[in-house]
């Protein structure tokens, strides 16, 4: 079964190739995308804060930043 995910993240964009990955990142629809795109692009992101919104929740927002968010 595939659960669609919303990833937002703020990355330092003054490197154009950084910015271009993430805006593909960014329409990621299934965490399999998400942990294959983000492999290949997470050494390029220079400052990152990751909440995956899980959209069959009621708005339940988990960062890593904020343990216990959900």
């Amino acid at each position: 079964m595939t659960t669609d995910f919303r990833v937002e993240f703020f990355i330092d964009e003054t490197d154009s190739d950084v910015a271009k990955a993430a805006e593909k990142f960014r329409r990621t629809q299934s965490i399999e995308d998400i942990r294959e795109k983000w492999s290949k692009i997470r050494q390029g992101i220079k400052r990152v804060c990751v909440f995956i919104s899980c959209l069959y929740t009621a708005g339940c927002t988990a960062s890593p930043l904020l343990p216990g968010s959900c």
